[in-house]
């Protein structure tokens, strides 16, 4: 028995310095290994051990199964005569058709070897050879994440000399590497770098992305990262194109225990579109929590020109706003304060035209204050400058008291009173002359709702809600600045506002009736369809709306407003918002439906609006926008992104793409057409590729369904 103890423990113990040879740091004596075999032999002189028949060795979660193992005392070798294979606690499984091994446990050889790691990155070798604990060196291997098959080569492949394995600092190394897409040589180079699949971040060059436009010719885009400790990193990206544009792009971001901070910007080294110098942009967006459960966030964007985001890619907006703010938010109140400014890029309006805004300070709270009653408080303050040395500062609040009864039979009243102000010192406004000014409106409404609810046979249910909303307001209109309320849209969701007006500047008076209905129907299939209608009836016009809103109010008698939604669930959504004329002419008609299936994915959004309801249009808008996704297999996807303007009968901008993915590439590539910044003839094209090889080196996107060999 004690012989046999002997044996058992010599054999595991060398067979454990077998597979941690290639994996790990030598084994200690104390380490625990497990065995499992069909016969262990020791010849007559006791100098070589045999485990024969099923071998299966089991320590610290890693698996070695082979048919023999021998290990010779004499000669201080462990040899493994038939196929062995590896699996590791980490998931890396090595196969080979023999290896030997020396008892040091740091050196030994395995012949036709198959290294896979993190479970889909695969090595192939004629040999590996492993001189220290740390190194394995691969021989004449052929590197790939794709699905082998005898029926032809991968999607792509690295062949190389030599591949080293440094286990420590877990990256390969590459000699001699000669990437093959398709079978067909592609790129050579001397040495080539990664980290390997089981590390999650490292600093490299990534894989290049390309993209073409008329105006910059054919470019390529090289990123590389930048590892910078375990809660940031960096991409710092070239961009060179045959135009002869060179331009650098960066991208910072940090994680911090109580927020998140992203810098980005762009600078164009070289510029064969304007001869300005150094054309940049550059954005700062962060998060932040902080002490007393206050948040911080803030976004700025500053570009130096109109025209540079635009044209290398960075971004169409017209507008560019930068913000901060500090806000905090509770169950029953909610504070702010905050400032902005605004650089504009349209061609037809000065930055200088746009106010500066700081400090604005908002804070409300709303408080049971008993028997039935709740007081909305709010307070405003903000103070808004412009290049032009105009100034006005205003400082007011709000108060709303409200209380709802509901009568036996299911009528509900809702009784409101509020009063409202704010006073104002300006200086150099080009609305009003400098001085003080103030305004003053106390508000009544009654609200009342009677919902009637039906059961259908089969178990749908509808529901019918006739709304009538009756508000006094002294006739006065306010004669002071208005900054904020300039545009107003009406719409089925500001029916029954007591100011439909979005900011503090102006407050909707006189004394009107808010009319509408509600129409619910639930279906046992869980369809939904709804429809509100509803219209504004006032004693007299005060000519409060001009034509410089967007209102549909500008009259005793408002338009009539109608909204009709259509929920399928997940599947179909259909929202349609019409306003509509006494004279039934239609104003303003939007219809936004959303189609999603197994297989496809649209979106549709049209829009008509007459030319006066936008502020300072002169235009008639009358557009189409159509996304289609199609999902054609599992691999391919294709999309298309049209939008239409009707009036002018002409396209605003075209998109056709593809994207391929399978179990080691993802390929991304669009056409885009851009018929508003091209000339009036043809659009201005750009066609972007990109590539991304799925379980090759550290962070890549999840891998798609593999292609099945023979298929």
């Amino acid at each position: 028995m004690a012989f046999a103890l002997r044996r058992w423990l010599s054999v595991a113990l060398c067979t454990a310095g077998v597979f941690l040879s290639v994996f790990a740091p030598p084994v200690s004596a104390q380490d625990t290994v497990g065995l499992v075999a069909d016969r262990i032999t020791v010849d007559g002189d006791g100098n070589t051990i045999r485990a024969e028949g099923n071998v299966v060795v089991e320590y610290r979660g890693d698996i070695l199964e082979t048919s023999s193992i021998i290990y010779n005392r004499r000669t201080g070798s462990i040899s493994f005569p038939d196929s062995i294979k590896l699996t590791t606690s980490d998931g890396s499984v090595l196969t080979a058709e023999s290896a030997d091994v020396a008892d040091t446990l740091e050196t030994g050889v395995f012949r036709d070897v198959t290294l896979l790691l993190a479970g889909q990155f695969q090595i192939l070798a004629t040999e590996l050879e492993r001189r220290d604990p740390q190194f394995a060196t691969l021989r004449r291997g052929i590197a790939t994440s794709c699905e082998l098959c005898d029926d032809g080569p991968p999607f792509w492949q690295i062949r190389a000399k030599e591949v080293a394995h440094d286990t420590d600092a877990r990256e390969l190394y590459f000699t001699g590497a000669v990437f093959e897409f398709l079978g067909i040589p592609v790129f050579y180079a001397p040495r080539l770098r990664t980290p390997d699949p089981s590390v999650r971040r490292a600093s490299g060059v990534l894989v290049p992305a390309f993209r073409t436009s008329d105006t910059l010719g054919v470019g390529i885009e090289i990123p590389y990262y930048l590892v910078l400790g375990d809660h940031a990193d960096a991409t710092v990206t070239s961009f060179v194109t045959t135009g002869g544009a060179l331009v650098f792009e960066g991208e910072y971001r940090q994680l911090f225990e109580n927020g998140a901070l992203i810098a980005t910007g762009a600078a164009a080294a070289i510029d064969p579109l304007d001869s300005a110098p150094f054309r940049s942009f550059g954005a700062l967006q962060g998060f932040f929590d902080l002490d007393r459960d206050f948040q911080l966030e803030f976004d700025f964007t500053s570009t130096s020109d109109r025209t540079f985001r635009q044209e290398f890619g960075f971004g169409d907006e017209d507008r560019l706003n930068n913000e901060v703010k500090i806000s905090k938010t509770t169950p029953i109140s909610y504070f702010e304060t905050a400032a902005s400014i605004t650089q504009s890029l349209r061609d037809d309006e000065d930055t200088s035209d746009i106010p500066f805004v700081f400090p604005e300070i908002y804070a409300s709270r709303s408080d049971d204050i008993g028997f039935g009653w709740n007081l909305r408080s709010e307070l405003q303050s903000v103070t808004i400058a412009r290049d032009t040395d105009e100034r006005t500062s205003r400082l007011g609040g709000r108060l709303t008291l409200e209380r709802q009864f509901i009568s036996r039979r299911g009528l509900s009243t809702t009784l409101t009173a509020r009063a409202e102000g704010s006073v104002y010192d300006v200086e150099n406004s080009s609305l009003v002359s400098d001085g003080e000014y103030d305004y003053f409106v106390p508000t009544l409404a009654t609200t009342f709702r009677y919902p009637l609810v039906k059961s259908h046979g089969g178990g749908g249910r509808s529901l019918i809600e006739p709304i009538a909303q009756l508000i006094w307001t002294p006739d006065d209109t306010q004669d002071v600045p208005n900054e904020d309320s300039v545009q107003l849209e009406f719409e089925e969701s500001n029916l029954f506002e007591l100011n439909r007006f979005p900011g503090f500047d102006a407050v909707e008076v006189g004394s009107r009736a808010n009319i509408g209905i509600r129409y619910l129907y639930q279906s046992p299939n869980d369809w939904r369809l709804g429809v509100s209608l509803g219209q504004v009836f006032r004693t007299e016009d005060l000519n409060q709306f001009s034509d410089a809103f967007v209102t549909g109010l500008n009259s005793r008698y408002s338009d009539t407003v109608l909204a009709v939604t259509l929920d399928f669930g997940t599947a179909l959504a259909l929202t349609n918002r019409t306003l509509i004329g006494r004279d039934f002419e239609v104003s303003k008609y939007e219809t936004q439906l959303t189609f999603i299936s197994e297989r496809w994915a649209v979106d549709l959004d049209y829009v008509f609006l007459e030319d006066d309801v936008i502020q300072n249009s002169n235009e008639t808008q009358n557009q189409l926008g159509l996304a289609v996704g199609y999902r054609a297999n599992q691999r391919w996807t294709i999309r298309s992104d049209i939008s239409q303007d009707f009036e002018r009968d002409e396209p605003i901008e075209q998109f056709f793409g593809a994207s391929f993915r399978n179990e080691c590439v993802l390929l991304d590539f669009g056409l885009t057409l851009d018929y508003a910044t091209g000339s009036s003839d043809e659009a201005e094209r750009e066609f972007n590729l990109s590539i991304e090889l799925l379980g090759f080196g550290a962070e890549t996107s999840a891998p798609g369904r593999s292609r099945g060999c023979g298929k």
